[in-house]
């Protein structure tokens, strides 16, 4: 076969083995997918049109701005990265989209390019199409690089997950547990936090004791202590004083007097102003304190979600 018999080189990428769709098109005159990598040549020019380049710029090596938003009301400024065959979407702020909704490495995502907005020069706002509802919540990415990292070191236990509403909740939680240490001039945690989310149950509330996962236990605490339990839900209440050990066999912390915390007939459950007693069957939050003075265990009881 002569060279003229061979696939045409594509005038985007320049790849002449076949692979490429070489052909400019949207579905819909508006929509264009995405693999979590290079955008597709079909595509590509639409979207470098969009950002304003020229039809003489499409090999220009040039970073812009685009402003990804969702229907779910998140905006992200990222940058765009173009080369002389290739573009594709980049920096934190990408990554943070991707973090927000789980994306993961292969996935398909839906784009639409809002031929809509073509009138206006300045608009670079370019829609991430997607019916999947974010995992993490607008607070999560507007709190501090602490917060983020003690929600990112999340542990549960028992089916105890929690979506994106309520992860929502466990930032407002981290903040008051800074707050509350602030006002209360408590030091430093020794070591970094490891929150749990956690079914009350049988197997972990046991004769009036609360078990807690080993990988929840701070390192160098000590096997047996005392402790304040403190709720931080709304406001904090009366710190309850009980005491608490390490078991030898699998390092579970057991909290001794739990029942304290079960017998309060106004425990505010979750953010919405509920009142009741904690039961059997609730789920709770907690961060351990450990640090230059008394161990402390900050918790909150989440709503159920039919409540």
């Amino acid at each position: 076969m002569s060279d003229d018999d061979g696939i045409p080189e594509c005038v985007y990428c320049y790849n002449d083995q076949g692979v490429c769709d070489r052909f400019p098109h949207l579905q819909n005159d508006r929509f264009f997918t995405l693999k979590l990598e290079y955008i597709q040549c079909h595509a590509r020019p639409y979207v470098l049109e969009k950002l304003g380049f020229g039809l003489d710029d499409f090999e220009n090596v040039e970073t812009r701005r685009a402003h990804l938003r969702t229907k779910h009301g998140y905006e992200f400024l990222v940058k765009f990265y173009n080369a002389v065959d290739r573009s594709h979407f980049g920096c934190s702020n990408w990554e943070a989209l991707c973090k927000s909704y789980g994306f993961e490495e292969g996935m398909h995502i839906r784009f639409d390019i809002r031929p809509e907005d073509y009138d206006d020069d300045d608009n670079i706002d370019i829609c991430v199409d997607v019916d999947m509802p974010p995992v993490l919540p607008r607070s999560y990415f507007l709190s501090s690089r602490n917060t983020r990292k003690v929600v990112d070191n999340i542990n549960y236990n028992y089916d105890s997950k929690l979506n994106c509403e309520e992860k929502g909740y466990l930032v407002s939680f981290i903040e008051d547990v800074e707050a509350f240490k602030n006002s209360h001039s408590i030091s430093p945690n020794y070591t970094r936090y490891m929150p749990l989310v956690h079914t009350l149950l049988d197997d972990n509330f046991i004769a009036k004791n609360l078990r807690l996962l080993k990988q929840v236990v701070p390192d160098m605490l000590f096997t047996k202590g005392d402790m304040h339990m403190v709720s931080l839900r709304p406001t904090p209440s009366e710190a309850y004083h009980t005491a608490y050990s390490i078991s030898s066999n699998d390092g579970r912390l057991k909290i001794k007097e739990w029942s304290k915390v079960m017998n309060v007939h106004t425990q505010i459950i979750g953010d919405k102003m509920n009142v009741r007693k904690p039961q059997v069957g609730d789920r709770f939050m907690s961060i351990l304190h450990y640090g230059e003075g008394p161990v402390y265990l900050f918790y909150g009881i989440l709503a159920r979600r039919e409540e």
